[in-house]
């Protein structure tokens, strides 16, 4: 498992991360960090988590690190019941990563010095062996003398985290760390997190997601009308009880088909609570791993898996949390197509075309990463008029290999949404979704606690409790696509959403998750202004006095509670569920496969 969750990076959707995507070898007088050659980073787009990383065999120094611009990689054996007291590390998960983590920016965030004894203990034997501790220990000694180090998010999907940090020369810098089961770190890689653009109005966010921006490294581009980076379309809007998805705050090509990932899951989820309400299944029926239910590449793909049974609650966490694509294909499997685009439907959504046939995280995988011809037979299909397509589509997805398939490498970067392959939705049809979850949630005791426990989840950013009693999130990241919700409830029981999704056909002109969560963060922190200037009368925003809270992280493709989501757990009100993911999607990983 945790050598898969380092194999791979995104192109399913998920939960969840994305730092520059050429390998790398930084090579500098100063002592070197010596990245573990042949990992797959898992990126979530598709998690739930990522596009750009790639595998990286990197040595760099520290001088290079702070610089923004080297990757490294460690591993850390700190008991996961550590706790490390430190600003930095406050809200951090529990994950393998989330603990290896909060060792690591402790350490340089602390006053003490490191020894080369927790350098020892912290890193892998196989990091170790092909890089000195006293090489490592001098690195992390010279980042020391940067920080201390301010939280700004992260994304985290169990055995890889992403974070954004920024130094006390308000430099800021992304951390990409994949620790295995005893949260030893076994990959660490530093980057440019890229200039944040500010956001004060509905204009300024307007021109960040539109216009000019930054690739996640640092460098500028112009966009142009004939020729724009991306796509983009967002939505910040009152979730109303009856009408779903209420008058926007603020919006962008809100009802543009935009490709999601593993967003998708929402509408999986949709799909199980309604089977839960009309006692179709039950949340803690057990469901059976078949062969033809692995999704190889990346996620819980070992073999060994087969014929074990996981509680239905523990599979719908599994998907959200950790954008793992075997357990999303389970829990599709266990509704089956039909009953996912009936939900769909039931949330309001119009458009069903990318859901006929509707792949499953397996599915589309073989298409995509196994035998080319699938691909051009999938293309070649597109071509014909719509009840063809659909027939041609679902025959070739009726046709694929119920065993062990082989994958090719060298095709999880490809973009895959121009192509159809995918799921596909509108900024507003997410939203309703949301809304749609909130309802099932409220309608029975099971489904709701199903739904909390699958979604209550805030990845990203930290949340102000006193502005908000209940936070969730879902992200997805894959090459060429990234796609973020947020669900947030006042203390006054007033709930937003907040939907942003970014699409690319060159996938090294989309920004990193990191940069869009910062933007999220901003528009969080700014939403109670917003709120009382266009609803004077709503109660949801009493928290306005405080509007610039500084925002941290949460969590991910999977993604991880904060205090606030925490808290809303034990509110009355339910709150729309929303996870990847992370990454969405989310999920996802680097060099390797999809998320």
């Amino acid at each position: 498992m945790a050598a898969e969750a380092r194999s791979r990076r995104g192109a399913l959707g998920a939960t969840s991360a994305r730092v520059s995507a050429t390998a790398v070898r930084v090579s500098t007088t100063a002592a070197h960090v010596v990245a573990a050659a042949g990992r797959k980073l898992r990126v979530k787009a598709h998690s739930k988590t990522r596009r750009k990383l790639q595998t990286l065999t990197v040595a760099v120094s520290a001088l290079a690190l702070l610089a923004g611009c080297g990757p490294s990689q460690p591993r850390v054996a700190v008991a996961p019941t550590a706790t490390y007291k430190a600003e930095v590390v406050r809200d951090m998960p529990t994950t393998p990563a989330g603990v290896a983590a909060s060792w690591l920016l402790y350490s340089i965030s602390n006053s003490k010095s490191i020894t080369q004894a927790q350098i020892r203990s912290h890193f892998s034997q196989s990091l170790l062996k092909q890089t000195p501790s006293s090489n490592l220990y001098n690195s992390l000694t010279k980042l020391r003398a940067a920080g201390p180090y301010t939280m700004l998010g992260y994304e985290d999907s169990g055995n890889r985290l992403l974070i954004g940090v920024q130094d006390s020369n308000g430099r800021q810098i992304s951390i990409d760390l994949v620790a295995d089961s005893r949260s030893q770190i076994v990959s660490l890689t530093f980057g440019r997190l890229g200039r944040v653009p500010v956001i004060t109005d509905e204009a300024s966010l307007a021109r960040a997601l539109n216009e000019v921006g930054d690739d996640g490294s640092g460098v500028r581009r112009a966009a142009s009308a004939s020729q724009p980076r991306y796509q983009s379309s967002f939505l910040v809007a009152r979730i109303d009880t009856l009408n779903g998805c209420g008058s926007p705050l603020t919006l962008s090509n809100a009802d543009d088909q935009m490709p999601i990932g593993r967003l998708v899951d929402l509408y999986t989820l949709a799909g199980v609570a309604e089977a839960v309400i009309d006692g179709g299944v039950e949340i803690n029926q057990d469901a059976t791993v078949l062969p033809s239910m692995i999704a190889q590449g990346y996620g819980r793909n070992d073999a060994t898996m087969i014929g074990k049974k996981y509680p239905l609650r523990v599979v719908a966490s599994h998907t959200i949390h950790e954008s793992d694509p075997t357990s999303a294909t389970m829990l599709m499997k266990t509704v089956g197509a039909d009953g996912i685009r009936a939900a769909a439907q039931n949330t309001g959504k119009q458009d069903l075309t990318s859901f006929s046939p509707l792949l499953t995280p397996r599915a589309l995988g073989q298409i995509a990463w196994s035998d080319s011809d699938l691909r051009f037979y999938w293309r070649e299909a597109n071509k014909q008029p719509e009840q063809q397509r659909q027939a041609l589509h679902t025959a070739l997805v009726n046709s694929l290999s119920r065993g062990s398939v082989a994958m090719d490498p060298n095709r999880y970067q490809d973009v895959l949404w121009p192509e159809g392959i995918g799921w596909f939705a509108s900024a507003r049809e997410i939203c309703r979704a949301q809304s749609y979850l909130g309802q099932l949630s409220q309608r029975d005791v099971n489904t709701d606690a199903l739904l909390r426990n699958a979604m209550v989840v805030e990845n990203g950013v930290h949340i102000d409790s006193s502005q908000w009693t209940y936070a969730t999130y879902v992200g997805a990241e894959s090459p060429g696509q990234l796609a973020m919700t947020w669900v947030l409830t006042s203390p006054e029981g007033a709930r937003y959403c907040l939907v942003m999704i970014l699409a690319a056909r060159d996938n090294t002109t989309l920004p990193s998750p990191l940069w869009l969560q910062a933007v999220a963060r901003q528009v969080i922190d700014r939403l109670p202004i917003w709120i009382a200037a266009k609803e004077p009368k709503a109660s949801a925003t009493a928290t306005a006095t405080n509007p610039t809270a500084k925002a941290t992280k949460g969590k991910s493709s999977k993604s991880k509670a904060t205090k606030g989501s925490r808290r809303a757990s034990q509110s009355p009100t339910p709150a729309t569920p929303a996870s990847s993911r992370a990454s969405t999607a989310r999920p996802d990983k680097a060099t390797s496969s999809p998320r």
